[in-house]
């Protein structure tokens, strides 16, 4: 996705470093916006909105791991546990 963005705007090296915090806080405001849904509106479709919760927290966990790595263009971040989709 970060490929995608950068061939139209490309991040600052500032954004760069920032990413991994940025994305969790995104994920982090959809879990507790999934779960706040699933217990106070009993009406909802359960399954749906709790569905992604389970990957959800291990992704929170796997970019609280994430360094980036050195490299040629010194913009490439692993998450640990994670294969980069270019090895998939």
């Amino acid at each position: 996705m970060q490929v995608g963005y950068e061939s139209q705007r490309p991040f600052t090296d500032a954004e760069v470093r920032f990413l991994p915090l940025l994305v969790s806080a995104r994920c982090a405001v959809s879990l507790t916006n999934g779960a706040a849904v699933a217990a106070r509106d009993s009406s909802c479709d359960r399954a749906y909105v709790l569905g992604t919760q389970r990957y959800g927290w291990r992704a929170l966990g796997a970019l609280e791991k994430a360094r980036q790595v050195e490299g040629a263009d010194g913009r490439t971040w692993l998450l640990q546990g994670v294969e980069p989709a270019s090895q998939r």
